[in-house]
C-alpha cells in the first residue's frame, strides 16, 4: 500500500454537479430576496416611523 496519492488522468468536469451547485446558489439568493421582501412587508409601519423620526431629527439638528 502506497502512502503517495494516486495521480489519475481523469480531468473531466461533471456538469451535473456544477449545475446543481449553481442552482442551489440561485435558490438561496432568491430565498434571501423573498425573505427580505417579507420582512419589509411585515415591518413597514415601523420602518416608515423610523424614517420619519430620523428625517425630523436630522432637520431639527441642522437648524
Amino acid at each position: 500500500m502506497s502512502l503517495e496519492p494516486q495521480n489519475t488522468d481523469n480531468q473531466e468536469i461533471d456538469l451535473s454537479q456544477i449545475s446543481k451547485k449553481i442552482g442551489s446558489y440561485v435558490d438561496a439568493v432568491l430565498m434571501s430576496i423573498f425573505k427580505g421582501i417579507l420582512f419589509i412587508k411585515k415591518n413597514l409601519v415601523i420602518l416608515i416611523g423610523l424614517f420619519v423620526l430620523g428625517a425630523g431629527l436630522g432637520y431639527y439638528l441642522d437648524t
